[in-house]
C-alpha cells in the first residue's frame, strides 16, 4: 500500500490520469469498465496476483488488435521473476525501489507506441 501511496502522489505531480485498485480482481474489472491506456500493475496483489490478473487481462483482450500494455511493478529482477512476467503477458517492469524518472520514460514510451 505504501508503493500505491507514492506513486499516486508522483502521477498526481506529473498530471497523469489514472485509477488504482487493491488487490488482482479488481484490475480486472476496471480494465473492463474504465479501458484504461496502461496498467501499472504490482506482481505481489493479495487474493489474485498480478500475473494471474495480467493473464486473465490477456485472455479477454485476445481478439483486440490493441494491447493494453502492463507494466509489472515486483521487487525481484532474477531471470526467473523477468521470465514469469513476460509469460504472463506483461510487456515491461520495473523492479522496487525504482527510478520514478525510469518509470516515467517506461510510462511514456508505452503510451507513445499506442498513439
Amino acid at each position: 500500500m505504501l508503493n500505491q501511496k507514492l506513486l499516486t502522489i508522483m502521477l498526481e505531480r506529473h498530471n497523469l490520469d489514472f485509477i488504482t485498485a487493491k488487490e488482482g480482481g479488481e484490475v480486472i474489472n476496471k480494465f473492463i469498465s474504465e479501458k484504461p491506456d496502461l496498467i501499472l500493475m504490482d506482481i505481489g496483489m493479495p487474493e489474485l496476483n498480478g500475473y494471474d490478473a495480467a493473464l486473465e487481462i490477456r485472455r479477454l483482450e485476445k481478439d483486440k488488435k490493441n494491447k493494453i500494455p502492463i507494466i509489472a511493478v515486483t521487487g525481484h529482477s532474477s531471470a526467473e521473476e523477468i521470465d514469469m512476467i513476460k509469460k504472463a503477458g506483461m510487456d515491461d517492469y520495473v523492479v522496487k525501489p525504482f527510478d520514478f524518472n525510469n518509470l516515467l520514460e517506461k510510462i511514456n514510451s508505452h503510451l507513445k507506441s499506442k498513439n
